[in-house]
């Protein structure tokens, strides 16, 4: 007698597939647990048996050779129809096998007993069997351990999928790395060209327009005045990306971030500071660090209405340095404020490279950088590895 169909058919087959479990090669997590059950009932053939469209195939089988036989024949397409252990006595005299090639020829089933894995959603894809070719019955405790052993089949099925899950993920997010870094080393190489192509026009543009300046009247050449302008600020932000695709971590060293603050500090067009708090030791690449730094502080003399306040903690892991100033107004400030020529007003000077610098080092020590504002203050907070080691 062939085995009606499941009512939930399509969902079952498609719980199935999802497992991707169908026609893998024997692991040791499932031979296992078929040794066991053979051990606990008894039989010479114990089989845990997966229930698809045509077949059932068996991902582990003690006493049996054969890697499938077809649905129309199976005990396990009659034992995925209820909850409950399907126990055959004796095939020879029950009227649904009696004919069943399975019966009348190899494997010569007799006894067969079939615990459902059943998902954790309801849906029973299969069995953990066991088959004798002698007639008996199955003992209480039997029973009980094919259902206990068949739920820990299940739970070995959904871990088994976690790890193909997190192990494509782990591919994918590989493949998806590399092609942002091929992206990346791209992109910092056309900044290089570009900027080094560019840099000969904007000079003699500029040499141009000043020799043109000293040969006007005081107070005309406006127009002379405007270009000028125009080509400087294209000039800054040349060497600005310049500088941005030419960063690379060199031999990292420890230092105090207090010592980087006050080395930063002395530079041209950074903000005053107010107040320095807290102190950490980093390994670091010194130059890199002190170039973020004067970002930072050139970054608040130009947005900001006040001086810098700089406040430094550490545990055994993280150093976090927060660079705070008073605004007046309110930014809307998102992450966003660290990609390359994203200004955080609309009318605000500089190269709109400053913060993009700023993140490019942060990352480059294995740290992160993130912007927040509020009513009066916008803070910029970098978290690098602290220093007992390298980045």
């Amino acid at each position: 007698m062939i085995a009606p169909l499941p009512p939930n058919e399509h969902e079952r087959l498609q719980s199935l597939r999802a497992l991707a479990i169908l026609d893998t090669p024997p692991e040791e997590r499932f031979d296992r647990i078929t040794r066991l059950a053979a051990q606990i009932v008894g039989t010479p053939i114990v089989l845990i048996s997966l229930v698809d469209e045509a077949r059932q195939w068996f991902k582990s089988a003690v006493g049996l050779e054969a890697t499938e036989t077809p649905r129309d024949v199976a005990f396990c397409a009659h034992a995925i129809l209820d909850t409950k252990v399907f126990v055959v006595p004796d095939a020879h005299v029950d009227p649904r096998f009696a004919e069943n090639p399975l019966v009348t020829g190899a494997p010569d089933v007799r006894f067969y007993a079939g615990a459902p894995l059943s998902l954790s959603d309801g849906v029973r894809i299969g069995t953990l069997c066991a088959i004798d070719t002698q007639s008996r019955t199955l003992a209480e405790h039997e029973r009980n351990a094919l259902v206990d052993l068949a739920q820990i089949v299940v739970d070995e099925l959904h871990l088994r999928k976690h790890v193909v899950d997190l192990k494509a993920t782990r591919a994918a997010l590989e493949t998806t790395s590399n092609e942002l870094r091929r992206a990346n080393e791209s992109l910092e190489q056309f900044a290089h060209i570009a900027s080094h192509d560019l840099r000969a026009p904007l000079t003699t543009m500029i040499n141009l327009a000043d020799l043109a300046l000293e040969r006007v009247e005081p107070g005309g050449g406006i127009e002379l005045q405007m270009i000028r302008k125009a080509a400087g600020q294209l000039e800054s932000v040349v060497a600005g990306y310049r500088r941005l695709s030419r960063l690379q971590l060199a031999e990292p060293q420890r230092r105090q971030i207090s010592a980087l603050i006050e080395a930063a500090r002395s530079e041209e067009g950074t903000a005053e500071i107010i107040e320095i708090t807290g102190d950490a030791e980093v390994f670091c690449d010194p130059g890199l660090m002190c170039s973020a730094f004067v970002n930072l502080l050139r970054n608040a003399a130009h947005h900001g209405s006040g001086g810098v306040h700089i406040n430094t903690v550490a545990n055994d892991d993280a150093v976090v340095v927060r660079f705070s100033n008073p605004i007046a107004g309110t930014l809307e400030v998102d992450q966003t404020v660290f990609a390359p020529f994203r200004r955080l007003t609309r009318n605000g000077e500089g190269t709109g490279l400053g913060l993009a610098i700023v993140d490019r080092v942060t990352k480059l020590h294995g740290g992160t950088a993130t912007a927040s504002s509020s009513d009066s203050s916008f803070t910029i907070e970098l978290c690098v590895p602290a220093g007992r080691t390298k980045p």
